[in-house]
């Protein structure tokens, strides 16, 4: 019998990994252990997906695995893999086009009800909110187009709502009456816009083609750690742009925020696109630069110095820049250290790379599978707190397991709003014994949702997070009203569910 396992272990130099630097270990696993052994469109009794792409590794039956859907990106209908939980699928044998009928790209998933099923909401051709039935089928509840979650008062609260090309809105209701229910009716009242406060950026052309030039996202996170949100606005054009806008309590609309990017020490101008993350696990914020690579950490006040080390350098890498603001960007613990490594995946470019948090400095892992997000998904399929990838070869999917000998715990986050599900929310997790002390934290986080234009985004209040060789943990979980929730001594490879 031919060997089921094959290891797959590349790297490729920014330097040379030193001591206790482990790199992800991902092995093969043979179709006749993973259940994907389905070919795509070789049926014609089962129809055909044009142009398919491959979704992210959620749950779409409510039984607490990860499950995989295939869909077609110019026309209707999904191929679907229900998981186990183990390591295992089974395709589900019906037609593509009895599932996924509304043909949404990239779609928001959300679990809105709290059922864990998790609905979904389109953002391209045909937008609306679809109510998933627990078997995996979406019906159309109404017609709404969705940004993202956004704190538009500084309170630390999300919610208003972030809308490309539009601005920062008002939704009417608000999620926090919806009462697990989508309402039948969703009202958006725009309240301003970023250029009022920015300006268009000089030089840019203006289109209504959707993918011309203009303010796509806005990320709320706390910065300088009095539980009040600033707002991250990024633009794209013919180059990146980023903004810090600071909210005046007192004041209202577009006047009460004012930009505060050079007093913070950060750049200004083209070439630059921040994303807020703890990059050394000291409880702050830092700022990526998601266009040049450079890294920016936080004094704990919100002020920013650049590191000394970068996550990567394009002029060294053969493919250049690895974000030109049209793929994926995801952080993700793929070796279990407690720090999120940065992953890129392309989309209509062939920008992309994986760049490994060390906590002084990121080393790039080249896999051998693609890093097209049309092609290639993250999750933990097998229930060992390990991220495992499913990616596309040819008409056939491979299941890549990840045996890092590094442990992760499942955070469960569940606050009252479950619209909203774990956004707003702060983070903490220690080694056991040493809760609330700076010295013993492993990981901090601060949830805020992320991009959505063309790419998919999923509200799950599941959390992975890496805990290196530790075997129990402390967690320390901050909601948006200020309630706090704790557990201590979780036990490394075991789930941990925290409600306000």
């Amino acid at each position: 019998m031919r060997a089921l396992w094959c290891l797959v272990v590349l790297a490729c130099g920014l330097g040379r990994l030193s001591a206790g630097d482990a790199l992800p270990l991902f092995e093969t696993v043979g179709a006749e252990l993973s259940g994907l052994d389905h070919k795509l469109n070789a049926d014609p009794n089962l129809g055909r997906l044009e142009t398919p792409y491959l979704g992210p590794l959620v749950d779409l039956n409510g039984d607490g695995h990860a499950d995989i859907h295939w869909y077609g990106h110019t026309s209707s209908g999904a191929a679907f893999f229900w998981g186990n939980g183990k390591g295992r699928f089974q395709f589900c044998g019906e037609k593509y086009d009895t599932r996924w009928k509304f043909h949404a790209f990239s779609p928001l998933w959300w679990n809105v009800s709290g059922t864990d099923r998790l609905d979904a909401m389109s953002s391209w051709a045909t937008q609306g909110f679809y109510v998933n039935d627990g078997s995996g089928k979406w019906t159309k509840a109404n017609a709404c187009g969705f940004g993202l979650f956004v704190d538009a008062d500084g309170s630390g609260k999300y919610e208003s709502m972030w809308m490309r090309r539009q601005g920062m809105g008002a939704l009417n209701p608000k999620p926090d009456t919806w009462n697990g229910t989508m309402p039948e009716k969703v009202g958006w009242t725009l309240a301003w816009k970023a250029e009022d406060i920015l300006g268009w950026p000089e030089g840019e052309t203006r289109s209504p083609h959707p993918m011309a030039p203009a303010f796509e996202a806005a990320f709320s996170s706390d910065l300088n750690g009095d539980d009040r949100n600033e707002l991250i606005v990024t633009f794209r054009g013919s180059g990146l742009y980023a903004w810090v806008l600071e909210r005046d309590p007192g004041a209202e609309g577009p006047a009460g925020w004012k930009d505060t990017t050079a007093s913070r020490g950060l750049p200004v101008g083209k070439g630059h696109y921040f994303y807020p993350e703890d990059l050394n696990a000291d409880g702050r914020l830092d700022l990526l630069d998601l266009a040049n690579g450079e890294a920016y950490l936080n004094d704990g006040k919100g002020s920013f110095a650049k590191a000394p080390f970068r996550a990567f350098d394009a002029s060294k890498r053969k493919g250049g820049a690895p974000f030109d603001g049209d793929g994926r960007f995801e952080l993700l613990d793929l070796d279990n250290d407690g720090r999120r490594d940065l992953v890129l995946t392309s989309n209509h470019t062939m920008t992309s790379g994986i760049f490994l948090n060390r906590g002084d400095r990121f080393e790039e892992w080249a896999p051998d599978f693609p890093l097209q997000r049309v092609h290639v998904a993250f999750g933990d399929v097998d229930g060992d707190r390990a991220l495992d990838v499913v990616h596309t070869q040819g008409n056939q999917l491979v299941l890549r397991r990840n045996r890092t000998p590094n442990a992760a715990v499942q955070v469960q986050v569940r606050p009252k709003v479950t619209a909203i599900q774990q956004v707003g929310c702060k983070i903490w997790v220690y080694k056991a014994g040493t809760l609330g002390k700076p010295e013993g934290l492993l990981h901090y986080r601060q949830c805020f949702m992320d991009r959505f234009h063309t790419n998919d985004v999923v509200l799950d209040g599941k959390l992975h997070v890496g805990i290196g060789s530790e075997a129990a943990v402390d967690v320390r979980v901050r909601f948006p009203s200020g309630q706090v929730r704790e557990a201590v001594g979780v036990a490394a490879r075991s789930k941990v569910e925290l409600q306000e």
